[in-house]
């Protein structure tokens, strides 16, 4: 691409950046290869190596394979820049009823793979829409009446209904889906190191209309039982494990073939007794359990979903959701956002069991039509704290998710601060988080990893005007001071 070409691109995106960028327009179209040009001129190769460490990933490098033309030479020599920032190619795997065009994808990914496997790469796939299809046959798969009459539950997105949760006639036609393109790599010799599902509302919910619909339908009725339908918190178990089983399929055919690939899924995680965030589809039902902090309503979850599943990898979804703003009302509006998405990460990270890697997925800021009119965003400066306190508590990478709009928004702050965090890769891989709270009120907020002696410190002040007063940290009965003077510094301090 020519460099004038790049350059008015580039003001492009910056003038669309921001909340603006949201609102209902034309979307900016882009091929990958723009992408990656773009990505490729606003970062820099890593300062400090990796090592060990998971890369950073990013929504905006899944591909079909078609990169750089298909030129071998340029494909090599783009993966191999992109690695040097630590960003990998991710190939998106789509199911396609036309098996000829199914295919041609298929060999551009075997290609692409092999092209990766030469260079000592790993091999990531994102599943696409290969984890969809639980319900495609409407006559076997939907609710059913006293009258023998089908419905689908048409509560959660829009032109996208689903049927019973106990339906189980289209489990198998999803397993092939996965179980097509694992077959693949097997056959191809590409290795399978991860796959990362953005499964959601395909599956069955006990939020919005669904618990209303299940009451009417006869199978539901059986298999929730007087108490299922009565009672939310026993309807909500019985969903959630229903659709635990489901992932569950997704895991088991790819361990079929690659027993030592990671699995995961968007929103699924080790987490505590609450959940802090809502998806963009999911409503809150009147009586279920909550708890509430201001005007914030946080769901009672079944927190033993994610074992349920199989999942080698925890992802938390750490969004600065439009509605949030308007759930609190700290002067300090940056808090607003601050508080609630380190909560969803601490909730995740003091919850986990040991040994499972969580990989967050990470927006600044996601513009809904309940976003309040007044709402601002996180400032640039604070978003960077908060993903410091997010690395200092645990993360082991993020996924980044933006529309076009906002790729620079997104990923120049993410991947900067990613860069800079491998500087203490030694405490990021060994260390011991040691807080997990987050301050409902507006002042100091602390975070630590601790190694042997040493402790690997950040802390940020909120508040207006910011506290000048010193924090504490308590390690083995010993006060350990932060000053005030330490606020947006990352700092390595001896336990004495």
């Amino acid at each position: 691409m020519k460099k004038t070409i790049v350059c008015t691109l580039v003001v492009v995106i910056l003038c669309t950046a921001g909340a603006t960028a949201q609102q209902k327009k034309k979307r900016l179209r882009l091929t990958l290869d723009q992408k990656i040009d773009m990505i490729l001129k606003n970062t820099k190769p890593l300062k400090f190596p990796r090592g060990d460490r998971l890369p950073l990933f990013f929504w905006h490098l899944h591909t079909r394979g078609n990169m750089c033309g298909g030129d071998e030479a340029k494909i090599e020599e783009t993966l191999k820049a992109l690695d040097a920032r630590g960003l990998p190619v991710i190939h998106a795997w789509w199911h396609n009823p036309k098996a000829e065009r199914q295919q041609a994808v298929m060999d551009q990914c075997m290609k692409l793979g092999k092209i990766q496997k030469r260079l000592g790469l790993p091999v990531y796939a994102f599943a696409g829409n290969t984890g969809v299809g639980f319900y495609r046959d409407k006559d076997a798969t939907w609710h059913v009446d006293k009258d023998g009459n089908r419905f689908p539950d048409d509560t959660h997105v829009e032109k996208r209904p689903i049927g019973c949760p106990f339906a189980k006639d289209g489990w198998p036609a999803v397993a092939d889906q996965v179980r097509a393109w694992v077959k693949c790599y097997r056959e191809s010799a590409v290795p399978l190191d991860g796959v990362w599902f953005d499964w959601e509302w395909a599956g069955p919910s006990e939020w919005n209309g669904a618990w209303e619909k299940c009451r009417k339908c006869v199978r539901c009725q059986k298999e929730l039982g007087k108490d299922g339908l009565k009672d939310f918190t026993v309807f909500q178990k019985k969903i959630r494990e229903v659709r635990s089983a489901m992932q569950k399929t997704f895991v088991d055919v790819i361990h079929e073939y690659f027993p030592k690939a990671t699995v995961a899924n968007y929103g699924c995680y080790p987490m505590g007794d609450y959940r802090y965030w809502y998806d963009y589809y999911e409503k809150y039902v009147e009586g279920a359990p909550a708890k509430r902090v201001q005007r914030a309503v946080y769901r009672k979850w079944y927190k033993d979903e994610f074992g349920l599943t199989g999942y080698s990898i925890g992802m938390p979804v750490v969004y600065g959701w439009g509605p949030t703003y308007g759930w609190f009302d700290y002067a300090d509006t940056d808090y607003r956002w601050f508080q609630n998405m380190l909560s969803v990460f601490s909730n995740s990270a003091a919850n986990r069991p040991k040994g499972v890697p969580l990989v967050n997925w990470i927006n600044r800021f996601v513009k809904l039509d309940t976003t309040p009119t007044d709402a601002v965003p996180i400032s640039e400066e604070k978003y960077r704290e908060l993903l410091w306190h997010i690395w200092l508590r645990g993360a082991d990478s993020m996924y980044i998710w933006c529309r076009n709009e906002d790729i620079l928004r997104e990923l120049v702050p993410v991947h900067s601060t990613y860069a800079a965090a491998l500087q203490y890769k030694e405490f990021l891989a060994k260390g011991t988080p040691l807080i997990f709270d987050v301050p409902e009120t507006e002042g100091p907020v602390l975070s630590a990893l601790r190694l042997g002696d040493r402790l690997l410190v950040r802390r940020t002040d909120f508040g207006k005007p910011p506290s000048k007063d010193d924090a504490f940290i308590e390690v083995n009965g010993k006060k350990i001071t932060i000053p005030a003077s330490m606020s947006g510094k990352t700092v390595v301090m001896e336990i004495k």
